[in-house]
């Protein structure tokens, strides 16, 4: 997992905190056109199982903000989200959460049954882990669970890209495979450790991987960061997600600045808005500087003219052009030994080509792969002069060869994509991500000068 997002940002969950978290919103999955100061296009939402959410959390103790501050609508560019009724000024308290509605490990700990459970296992859990044990134990309760309406607010099912079909999977890019491989193996780990826990312990004679994988990802896409300085021995790693109702039903843009935290005067966890709304608009928070493709590996959506997109190129991508547009046999040669050297000073990472162009990784990396075996010898001279060395202008060839290769592969790729008529709705997702790839380079491409 990677997210929990930035935490002066927003602070959500992915593995990685809202330092690292979440989606153009959690709340509906259709995520297309938006704008940050949306003022039409949208209908209240008064479902009962909003309703109920919010009657719960007054219960809890949430007050302020509301019903008067904040109604949940749903805007045709977004899907569900929060409207501003009167409108909010630069400052001001959006959203605050009583510190008793939220869910955390401690808490889960604290518990009476779930607690002496965990503890009694004997088995060392990630805090992932534990609030995932929380849910799978929880939902199936039902009315009996005292955090029932939280849970029946919930999504069902997620738009990451584990979700799409086996079929579907087949026909992504290689790197949103690797990301469907790599949750696929959190999960059956994940379902692996809390098994027995839950099957044994709590009295289940089965547990179903599809609740485990449901679970997981409503912590990873929803948890928000708030970090606990005491964490219970049971944990292998740092207490610090909370699962918080209501906060999510926020969406996600670039554009909003917010501050967020625990207020320690009155309690409550808190989003702070640092830029006005007017009224009927909608108001947004910020994951963090986050790209299409991670936003929709950790939290299932994409972001139109997202400025943080980026597209990923690897040292294979590189070798290939390389070894097809350079005729020198001097320079390039010795490529195992020129891509080791690239791993051990982390220079085959942050290999992209994003809205400004390559990054400097992707001309470094590129610079070293092309130079001959004398210049090899000099190769920290990239750190403060690679424009200036000998074979600039073939460096550029190949990166210009490099985008016009991978605009290639992802056409040839979205065309498979869009020969699926009937589609999951993560499929439709990585296909709109793709899209948005493909345009990116384009656009890169024509500003070279390299229209393809």
């Amino acid at each position: 997992m990677e997210s929990v997002k930035e935490q002066s940002i927003v602070t959500l969950v992915s593995n990685d905190p809202w330092k690292d978290k979440r989606k153009y919103g959690r709340t509906c999955r259709q995520r297309r056109r938006q704008k940050s100061g949306e003022t039409r296009s949208y209908t209240v939402d008064s479902s009962s199982i909003l309703v109920s959410l919010c009657q719960w959390l007054k219960q809890k103790g949430m007050r302020r903000h509301l019903g008067s501050c904040l109604k949940v609508a749903v805007f045709s560019s977004t899907g569900r989200g929060l409207m501003a009724v009167n409108g909010v000024r630069a400052g001001e308290v959006v959203v605050s959460i009583p510190r008793q509605a939220l869910i955390t490990c401690e808490d889960v700990m604290h518990d009476d049954h779930l607690g002496a459970v965990l503890r009694g296992s004997g088995k060392k859990l990630k805090a992932m882990e534990v609030l995932t044990i929380f849910l799978v134990y929880h939902k199936p309760l039902e009315e009996t669970s005292p955090w029932r309406p939280y849970l029946e607010s919930l999504p069902k099912s997620y738009t990451v890209p584990i979700y799409c079909s086996k079929s579907e999977h087949e026909l992504l890019p290689t790197f949103l495979k690797a990301f469907a491989d790599q949750q696929e193996e959190d999960i059956n780990a994940c379902y692996i450790n809390i098994k027995e826990i839950i099957s044994q312990t709590l009295g289940r004679d089965t547990l179903c991987i599809d609740d485990v994988k449901w679970a997981w990802f409503t912590v990873n896409t929803r948890a928000v960061y708030l970090k606990n300085e005491s964490p219970d021995p049971v944990l292998l790693d740092e207490d610090k997600y909370a699962l918080a109702p209501y906060l999510d039903l926020l969406n996600h843009t670039p554009n909003a600045q917010v501050t967020t935290g625990l207020n320690k005067k009155n309690n409550c966890y808190e989003i702070v808005t640092q830029v006005p709304y007017g009224p009927f608009e909608q108001v947004f928070i910020n994951y963090g500087p986050h790209d299409n493709i991670r936003l929709y590996r950790e939290y299932g959506f994409t972001v139109p003219n997202n400025p943080h997109n980026s597209v990923p190129v690897t040292l294979d991508d590189i070798k290939k052009v390389v070894k097809s547009v350079c005729s020198d046999s001097e320079r390039i040669s010795d490529m195992y030994n020129k891509c080791k050297l690239l791993k051990c000073h982390h220079l085959d990472e942050g290999l992209v080509v994003s809205n400004d162009g390559p990054s400097w990784t992707l001309v470094v990396a590129t610079t070293i792969l092309l130079m001959s075996a004398m210049e090899l010898n000099r190769w920290q001279v990239v750190y403060h002069d690679y424009q200036g060395v000998q074979h600039r202008k073939l460096v550029l060839e190949v990166l210009n060869h490099v985008i016009e290769c991978k605009l290639q592969e992802l056409q040839e790729c979205l065309e498979e994509m869009d020969s699926v008529l009937t589609c999951t709705e993560a499929f439709m997702a990585g296909r709109n991500l793709v899209r948005e790839c493909c345009m990116l380079l384009r656009e890169v491409a024509l500003r070279e000068g390299k229209a393809v």
